[in-house]
């Protein structure tokens, strides 16, 4: 015989809410380590969301050369996943669906980036005012926006036009091109090589 601790009069703790990433499959990475993001209300009209999210003071890749800010690229990279993770969690889009990104523009505040004494916890404000029919592949193009504030403060904010694709027309995709067109502009220098030198960063045709 068992009893619970409601029935034998003792109250237990209430567990406190603790931070964990979203599920990395919903953002296509590999790695727990690289999924940025925590969180995700969805707003009445089904078309905002307001995510949450945390950048680690040191990465392998998304830092600048000195390591005092995090990278241009890690909040278009956020934007990334923002996108991908509201479709599937909240559209319904099955995973194994792809995504081709047509576009995608970030502009960011360099002072709003440096790096301080703990991870930089941020809010994602994402709006889709075209949406794919729910659960299902769309090959029209349709568009994003994202609006990243870091204790208030407004961080980055940008917005993309991206198509969903089934597994079998992605196969096909790939196959006719070998290999993702990757550009950048709005940097005053450098290249892609050296993307914490840029301010502003545009990708256009990636699939994913």
């Amino acid at each position: 015989m068992s009893l619970s601790a409601s029935e034998i009069g003792v109250g237990l703790p209430v567990l406190p809410r603790l931070t964990t990433t979203v599920p990395k499959e919903y953002v296509h990475r590999a790695s727990l380590a690289e999924v940025f993001l925590t969180g995700c209300t969805a707003q009445d009209d089904g078309l905002r969301f307001s995510l949450t999210g945390q950048w680690p003071r040191a990465h392998t890749f998304f830092n600048s050369a000195d390591g005092s800010s995090h990278d241009p690229l890690q909040a278009a990279e956020t934007f990334r996943q923002a996108g991908m993770f509201v479709t599937h969690a909240e559209h319904g889009v099955p995973l194994g669906h792809h995504f081709v990104l047509w576009s995608l523009s970030c502009h960011t505040d360099p002072e709003q980036l440096r790096i301080g004494s703990r991870p930089t916890d941020f809010e994602l404000e994402v709006t889709c005012p075209d949406t794919a029919p729910r659960g299902r592949a769309s090959a029209r193009r349709m568009g994003i926006g994202f609006a990243l504030r870091r204790d208030g403060r407004p961080v980055a904010h940008g917005d993309g036009l991206y198509s969903i694709v089934t597994p079998a027309v992605y196969a096909r995709l790939r196959a006719s091109r070998p290999g993702p067109d990757v550009h950048e502009s709005g940097g005053a220098h450098g290249h892609l090589r050296s993307p914490h030198l840029l301010s502003g960063v545009r990708v256009l045709r990636c699939l994913r």
